[in-house]
């Protein structure tokens, strides 16, 4: 089934989330709370996109209502993506070595290229 997909996406969003709470009160650099949260982060976008791919005839107007009936839920999500998108995109995770950001968006003549 489809939506098998998504409830992966949900499940591993959980468990991030379960292990993030579990490293909460270790002291710096002996917690792997920021890949938790790096995982967390990509499962949670992840569902709302697997959900847009597998019901692309239903979810998007849901998903419209529902984002009008919870702002606070919305503006978290989009937080969420924001964070994610910083994460992925700019490569600045503090658990990635110093200037790896900087190797991974290279700029070109033609602009800044992905090579991740």
């Amino acid at each position: 089934m489809a939506i098998d997909s998504v409830k992966t996406k949900l499940h591993e969003a959980r468990s991030a989330l379960s292990e993030m709470r579990d490293e909460e009160g270790k002291a710096a650099g002996e917690s792997r709370y920021d890949h938790r949260l790096n995982a967390f982060l990509s499962a949670a976008r992840s569902v709302d996109y697997r959900l847009r791919s597998e019901c692309p005839n239903t979810y998007p107007d849901w998903r419209k209502q529902w984002d009008a009936q919870h702002p606070a839920e919305d503006s978290l999500l989009v937080f969420i993506n924001s964070k994610r998108a910083d994460d992925v995109h700019t490569c600045s995770a503090p658990w990635l070595p110093q200037g790896f950001g900087a190797v991974h968006n290279a700029q070109t003549p033609q602009g800044p290229t992905q090579l991740l």
